[in-house]
């Protein structure tokens, strides 16, 4: 895990100096040793940047960037296979002076030139300047583990693993995405290939880029995409047959994640998907596996007793901490350092802390991510299967008129509906809404349910209205799911836009926060692919999610141990934001603050005071809103607020 960057641009524009604050910036992803090098191709000057965690081969023989023939790679992530592909490359010629992936990724370009990313297992993003081509070529992993920010402006490319390298040379030549800005609004979080910025994009998970040095263009290529998979026939096999194929992905996965020269962990929550990583990996080992888990002291957030039952059940060397309402609001205030771009998952916040207690133990922790996109976990799935039944239960000729009806009654509705009953509240705003709408019924139910906010209660928020998206998942991927059931599109859709954009976010921003590489057994693109093709009624059956991933973890962990309602990484932000930052809240989301014209500044005021009154259902959009403001001030003005 390191931090990667770099520059492409006319001859004396950029320095060397450019490079080292690319490296000092993202100093906390590769703090062993860092590295920079200057070349030249023509006219076009290229710069590589590199920050490095030693995981395989500390040595200095893994020092970045590296360079293998005339080939420059700047490399930030893990090829877990890089054994197996080392030795069929030794077959075919190819000799090797370290024991590091780096090389055997440059190796593989050499061979198989673009499509050596078919070859790798892992989590990566990397450049290679390849002269004899007069390219630049980037990649991404297939699942988007490994970020990669690029910027094409101004006659030159900028590239970085983090938003911040890229802003830091921009200088004051940036701007707001407007379309971005509504995507956050209503997700919470800004979707690939969008950057909060006009001047940079993500590349998109499974996508490669090269660069023509002679032109200046670019070529952007998917050379995977999961909904192909979603989209294959479906697999017709026995019971025993999918147990065994699941369990043995499922085991090689875990072990290649094993795989490193540092200590490794596991964070363990005591729920299905981080104790079925666990279990497999300790079933057959000699020593204690390390796992890792966070509590807190209200009940209500609180998974720390579920995980030390499970870890008492399979004799891991666990570590726990239950943290104090001081450590989160710390961490709170250092969340727009971490997400350089607008983020408003709260649960970054324990994911951080569940990190810095690993990293005082091991530099590579297990997450456990992914199950409920490939396992149809989510509550929201049942909620939208729910809403799908009731509306076949009203006739078509109904559908508007009766939407309409809701829709003019919802704030008298809303002040019915009891605390605690937030999301039926929105609910009723998404089934409204649809009753209402002149779209296809499923692809709008499955937009709105994958939302943190309905749009239309953000459609008078931002200034100028909402800016529709035409290039995200949300936009290019659900109409290719109407073949598929409600249970496989639904994990389909997340797994393209939340899985990526959000969590995969979260956890990369939060282990780097940390100096902390975090690995993704359930990710891996073997298991997803086998999981794409299985039948709905192995992911749900008889209203049971994740039914196969449960049936495994019973063999090694009881289900009396494991019943129990399934519960969020979730903090008590709703109660911090009135109690404890309410000045710093009215502060940021004051007329001054907002004087960037972005958003209704009557409307914000409005929906403030109606939050600080007690309303429950303002707070996702107050909180967004303030997390932006928050960014905003930190990079885009450059305000220090001392918090």
């Amino acid at each position: 895990m390191c931090g990667i960057g770099g520059f492409i641009s006319s001859e004396g524009r950029r320095s060397e100096v450019d490079l080292i604050k690319i490296n000092a910036v993202q100093e906390h992803r590769g703090p062993d040793s860092n590295g920079v090098v200057l070349m030249e191709h023509g006219a076009v000057r290229i710069g590589f940047a590199h920050a490095r965690l030693a995981i395989i081969d500390e040595s200095s023989g893994g020092h970045q960037p590296m360079k293998r023939g005339d080939l420059t790679i700047t490399y930030n992530g893990e090829v877990y296979n890089y054994i197996e592909i080392r030795s069929e490359l030794e077959k075919l010629g190819h000799t090797f002076s370290t024991s590091s992936d780096t090389e055997v990724i440059l190796a593989s370009y050499q061979e198989w030139g673009y499509e050596c990313v078919q070859k790798f297992i892992g989590m990566f993003a990397f450049s290679i300047y390849d002269p004899s081509r007069s390219k630049v070529f980037f990649a991404r992993d297939r699942v988007g583990v490994k970020p990669l920010y690029i910027s094409l402006y101004d006659n030159e490319v900028l590239f970085s693993s983090e938003l911040k390298a890229i802003i830091q040379l921009l200088g004051a030549k940036k701007s707001i995405n407007k379309t971005a800005l509504s995507l956050y609004l209503k997700h919470g979080y800004v979707p690939a290939p969008y950057s909060i910025l006009n001047e940079a994009e993500k590349l998109e998970p499974g996508t490669y880029l090269v660069l023509d040095l002679d032109s200046m263009s670019t070529e952007k290529n998917k050379y995977w995409d999961s909904v192909e998979h979603h989209l294959k026939p479906k697999l017709d096999l026995s019971d025993e047959e999918v147990m065994s194929q699941a369990e043995t992905l499922l085991l090689s996965s875990c072990k290649y994640r094993m795989v490193s020269d540092v200590p490794v962990g596991v964070f363990l929550s005591g729920g299905y998907d981080s104790t079925c990583v666990a279990s497999l990996l300790q079933k057959d080992a000699t020593s204690k596996l390390k796992t890792f888990t966070i509590g807190f002291e209200e009940q209500e957030f609180d998974e720390s007793k579920y995980a030390r039952d499970v870890s008492e059940h399979l004799g891991t060397d666990h570590t726990e901490y239950i943290c104090k309402e001081g450590d989160m609001r710390s961490l709170f205030e250092s969340l727009s350092f971490n997400f350089d771009e607008p983020f408003a998952d709260s649960s970054a916040i324990p994911t951080m802390l569940v990190s810095k207690l690993a990293r005082e133990k091991v530099t590579v922790a297990l997450s456990a991510d992914g199950g409920d996109e490939l396992f149809a976990g989510y509550s929201r799935y049942d909620t939208y299967l729910d809403l799908r039944s009731k509306l076949q239960k009203v006739p078509s000729a109904f559908h508007r008129p009766l939407g309409k009806v809701i829709q003019a009654g919802n704030p008298l509705l809303k002040t019915a509906i009891p605390k605690g009953a937030y999301r039926r509240s929105l609910n009723l705003h998404i089934l409204s809404d649809l009753l209402a709408s002149n779209e296809t019924r499923s692809e709008f139910l499955m937009r709105e349910m994958s939302a943190l906010v309905p749009e239309r209660l953000i459609k008078d928020l931002q200034s100028g209205g909402v800016h529709q998206d035409q290039r995200s998942a949300f936009a290019t991927t659900i109409h290719r799911l109407d073949g598929l059931t409600d249970v496989n599109a639904m994990t389909a859709l997340d797994f393209e836009t939340y899985l990526p954009d959000d969590i995969m976010c979260k956890v990369d921003r939060a282990a780097m926060f940390t100096s902390l590489e975090g690995r993704e057994p359930l990710l891996d693109h073997r298991l997803v692919e086998f999981a794409a093709q299985l039948p709905a009624n192995w992911k749900v059956r008889n209203g049971e999610k994740k039914f196969i991933l449960k049936q495994i973890v019973h063999k090694y962990v009881p289900q009396s141990i494991m019943d129990r309602k399934k519960m969020g990484f979730g903090v008590p932000v709703h109660k911090w934001l009135r109690e404890y930052y309410r000045d710093w809240l009215e502060e940021m989301l004051s007329p001054q603050a907002l004087d960037h014209e972005l958003f209704n500044v009557d409307k914000v005021q409005k929906l403030l005071r109606s939050y600080l009154d007690g309303d429950r259902m303002s707070f996702e959009i107050i909180w967004s809103v303030f997390m932006f403001q928050v960014w905003y001030h930190k990079w885009m003005k450059a305000v220090d607020w001392n918090r």
